[in-house]
């Protein structure tokens, strides 16, 4: 049972590692003030949309 929470540590590290590549797959992003409010807007990494 306490693997799940030994399992986040590696989870993270693999999700960075990830986030180093971008995909070749498309992507659809919605955004909204009732979804996320200011939060997406002061995010550090700017959104690219092609």
């Amino acid at each position: 049972m306490l693997s799940i929470y030994r399992a986040i540590l590696v989870d993270a590290e693999q999700n960075r590692q990830a986030a180093q590549r971008t995909s070749d797959i498309p992507v659809l992003a919605l955004d909204g003030s009732a979804f996320i409010g200011d939060r997406g807007r002061s995010s550090p990494t700017p959104h690219r949309l092609y």
